[in-house]
């Protein structure tokens, strides 16, 4: 357990976890603690009635678990799900040695899980220095530490979440009940281009059913209000890894997880590198950062990434702890939300093992303790950074993901008519973004009018703008053209688009013969026209129901030069129109005759 410099000595019977699975589209009520906040260094900021809670909650066994405290921090708690295959199920596990590991992989796809075990650790004795190195993004260079000039304790909102060392830091978002919607949030860090590591409980508590039913990411997240913006996009979690101990009975000092991504985004986020050294190495004890997302953040939208910059505390162990001082000690802040945030300094080759000077995480974010004592994460020991290595292998093995472009409606869309006669131009702009890792090629954006609020091929097609060579993160605008059929019957219709209209993009989640993605407009009521005799017939300044001397000069005018007749919605005049007027102004025949 050892002493802690300058502050208070950290009691392994004050912790309780900073399960960071609180609800993101609740406000915390009146008097409650705005979510699973821990209790670090004095906050001026903070909730007094959060580091009551804390203090009160602070009462769990020297092997701590992963459910929040009974303190109404976090609610609603997402109902129990059937066990998918492998949840929950008592296996025989193998016998490990020191140096190997049962790790679980659950398939978010179809929920199946399978283990395997790995080959040891980084040195024999395991207490060796080893790092892999992170790679910078092509954005801005944010690598200053922000440190606070407030009182300790306070934390800073990144300014800018594209720049690196930042921009690998993701929102983690949990679907926990099938819907699509990620009702919880936790933090993690992008450590190669398609893996997030992460805290274990964000991805399985036993509490609530086990596996989540899905996870997505958010690289470098930042909502400024109205707008969520994700400059990045998000990523899909294909697989998740952890230890079988964490699976069995989620003891703290294994609380951390691999998440394999459906795209390759860090390369275009960076990422983080990561660091082992020995337990009893004074890097621990030094300044470091950590950056994530808190559910209640001290000001402003969520999300919106906040980081502190503070103090070290050591490392420690406890009763039945089975690696060597599996615990990262830190005077830093975090709530809940950021379990999984990285726990990350800058080192250059002074330090041992380094080759290449960078950010590297020594720790997860993953618990609190009570108030006035140091925080703790799970450290990267030997043991797990040569674990970590070995998720990444096994998932690369099994997964190797593609650059793909990703098409949707970004959501400022357009229509410039609300009445429209038959024959008359329809205008309508679409914006479009793509999410995915690749550039397109050329595809449609077709602009669709339909009788009900389904917008599908069936509808009656109204124009058709094509756009080509679209990249990634970025937003184009489809400026549609377009007109109303003459036989297109009058009434009220729902006008909508079809992005990709043509699916000649290959997309993620997208499969041939489904709609890439369709966007709703607006309301078009169309109206009877005017036919071209109405119109020649009102071009001059009498009668409107016959065709007069001037009216008939006029029409054999745009007859010979092809102009489209005013009022008609581009319509020209035929050699059988022609005849017909001419007919109608020898005879005086009425125009509606």
């Amino acid at each position: 357990m050892g002493e802690l410099p300058s502050r208070r000595r950290v009691s392994t019977l004050a912790v309780v976890a900073l399960v960071a699975v609180v609800a993101v589209v609740a406000v915390a009520p009146a008097g409650a603690s705005p979510g699973h906040g821990t209790a670090g260094p004095a906050d001026e900021a903070a909730d007094p009635a959060a580091q009551s809670n804390a203090s009160d909650a602070a009462n769990a066994s020297d092997v701590p678990s992963a459910a929040p405290p009974e303190d109404g921090r976090l609610k609603p708690a997402p109902a129990p799900r059937p066990a998918a295959d492998g949840d929950g199920v008592t296996e025989p596990q193998p016998v490990l040695s020191d140096t190997e590991e049962s790790i679980v992989v659950h398939d978010f796809r179809d929920g199946s899980d399978r283990r395997y075990t790995t080959g040891g650790q980084v040195s024999a004795d395991g207490n060796e220095s080893a790092a892999t190195a992170g790679t910078r993004s092509s954005g801005t260079d944010g690598a200053t530490p922000i440190q606070s000039t407030a009182p300790d304790g306070d934390r800073t909102r990144v300014p800018d979440t594209t720049a690196w060392p930042h921009s690998p830091v993701v929102q983690v978002r949990i679907d926990s009940d099938g819907d699509g919607v990620g009702e919880y949030g936790c933090s993690g860090t992008l450590v190669d281009e398609n893996h997030v590591m992460t805290a274990a409980h964000c991805a399985y508590q036993s509490d609530y059913g086990g596996w989540a039913d899905a996870l997505s990411v958010v690289p470098a997240a930042d909502g400024v209000e109205p707008d969520d913006q994700q400059p990045f996009y998000s990523a899909d979690v294909v697989y998740g890894q952890t230890y079988d101990r964490w699976v069995d009975s989620e003891p703290a000092n294994w609380d951390i997880a691999v998440l394999t991504l459906d795209r390759p985004v860090g390369e275009w986020t960076g990422t983080m590198g990561y660091y082992t050294t020995p337990a009893d190495s004074p890097v621990y004890d030094e300044y470091a950062e950590t950056s994530g997302y808190p559910v209640v953040p001290p000001s402003g939208p969520y999300p919106s990434m906040w980081t502190d910059y503070d103090e070290g505390a050591g490392t420690g162990s406890c009763a039945f702890c089975f690696d060597n001082d599996p615990r990262h000690y830190y005077w830093l802040v975090t709530t809940g939300g950021q379990s999984g945030s990285p726990v990350y300094k800058y080192l250059d080759t002074s330090y041992p093992g380094v080759e290449s000077p960078g950010y590297y995480a020594l720790s997860v974010v993953a618990y609190q303790t009570a108030e006035s004592f140091a925080n703790f994460g799970t450290r990267l020991t030997n043991n797990k950074y040569s674990d970590m290595q070995s998720m990444l292998a096994e998932s690369g093995a099994a997964y190797t993901p593609a650059d793909r472009p990703e098409l949707a409606e970004h959501g400022t869309n357009s229509l410039d008519q609300s009445t429209a006669e038959q024959g008359a131009s329809v205008n309508a702009s679409v914006d479009v973004t793509n999410e995915g890792t690749e550039s397109t090629g050329c595809y449609d954006v077709t602009l669709y009018a339909s009788a009900d609020d389904a917008i599908d091929r069936g509808d009656r097609e109204l124009g058709t703008e094509t756009l080509c060579s679209h990249t990634p993160f970025t937003v184009r605008t489809a400026s549609v053209d377009g007109s109303v059929p003459e036989s297109m019957p009058a009434g009220t219709y729902t006008v909508g688009a079809i992005i990709d209209d043509g699916e000649s993009v290959d997309e993620y989640g997208t499969e041939p013969g489904e709609l890439s993605n369709t966007a709703r407009l607006g309301s078009l009521t169309v109206e009877e026209g005017t036919t071209v005799a109405e119109a020649v017939a009102s071009a001059g300044d009498g009668d409107d129901s016959t065709v007069e001397d001037g009216e008939i000069q006029q029409a054999v005018f745009w007859w010979q030069t092809g102009t489209e007749v005013p009022g008609t919605g581009g319509e020209t005049i035929s050699d059988a129109q022609i005849q017909d007027l001419v007919f109608r102004w020898q005879t005086g025949a009425t125009v509606d005759g």
